[in-house]
């Protein structure tokens, strides 16, 4: 069985182009996709947290009413 010889790499985190060991994107464009997706992701969490939150909050005070009532 023959090893085939494929020189270090890696590939780009958002088009998955072959790059160099040492880089994360192969251009800045690609850069500036993840950040932005990275920045979109962490707002969905914080929002998603705060609905839940709210939700958690909304039911306590339900249960408290009627347990008061």
């Amino acid at each position: 069985m023959s090893k085939s010889k494929i020189p270090p790499h890696k590939h780009c985190k958002v088009c998955g182009k072959v790059i160099s060991p040492d880089q994360d994107y192969c251009s800045s464009k690609c850069e500036a996709i993840d950040i932005k997706q990275k920045k979109e992701a962490e707002f969905v969490k914080k929002v998603s947290l705060i609905v839940i939150a709210f939700f958690l909050l909304a039911m306590i005070l339900s249960m408290l009413r009627g347990l008061g009532g």
